[in-house]
């Protein structure tokens, strides 16, 4: 990326959390607590796009890249060994059975209150779990408007176990997509798990 290209990111950024100048770390964290609030998929009237939008442009201000934040003191090098060095743990893809995407069904078809106003309701076909990251497999597109998805949510702690929850959420767009479930949701449905992932309408 340019010197050019760098500074319309930073000024592009800026304008996402309604900053200017040069602001302070806290300014920075303090303007995307207050846009996030405003635009979380799970408020009423927030949305998905303007969510993410706010979401890399704190990235992109709290990175080296972004010149704002000096970065970390430089630390000596520690040689590892071949033996200690951490490998990367394989990808592994569980199917979920009939009984599963059932027990989902129940769960969506038992909240049929909170089902007003959904756009539409979406099952999982499958989960893939690498190291404490999941991603789950919804065969149908995302919907504009509020999406229901019914998950399996003890993966980490027992995949026989059926727990499944609610995740619901608004997007402006529809069709295929990836949804990252924001970090409070996650943290309270999924126990252990580093980041949770849904994508709609991919294989």
């Amino acid at each position: 990326m340019s010197p050019i290209e760098k500074a319309q990111a930073k000024s592009a950024a800026l304008a996402a959390l309604g900053l200017g100048g040069h602001p302070a770390p806290d300014e920075i964290r303090a303007a995307w607590k207050r846009v996030a609030f405003q635009t979380h998929p799970d408020r009423n009237g927030g949305a998905l796009d303007a969510f993410s939008a706010a979401r890399a442009a704190y990235d992109l201000l709290l990175s080296d890249g972004g010149a704002t934040v000096p970065g970390p003191a430089p630390v000596r090098p520690t040689r590892v060994s071949p033996a200690r060095a951490e490998r990367p743990q394989a990808a592994r893809v569980l199917e979920f059975s009939v009984e599963v995407v059932s027990r989902c069904q129940e769960t969506l078809d038992g909240e049929a209150g909170a089902a007003r106003g959904a756009t539409a309701d979406h099952l999982p076909r499958a989960v893939r779990r690498q190291g404490r990251t999941l991603t789950y497999v919804v065969p149908t597109p995302l919907a504009a408007g509020i999406n229901r998805v019914a998950l399996p949510t003890a993966i980490l702690e027992d995949p026989r176990k059926v727990r499944a929850k609610i995740v619901s959420f608004r997007s402006g767009s529809a069709g295929p997509s990836e949804f990252e479930i924001p970090d409070a949701m996650r943290a309270q449905l999924f126990p252990g798990a580093r980041a949770v992932h849904i994508r709609f309408g991919k294989e």
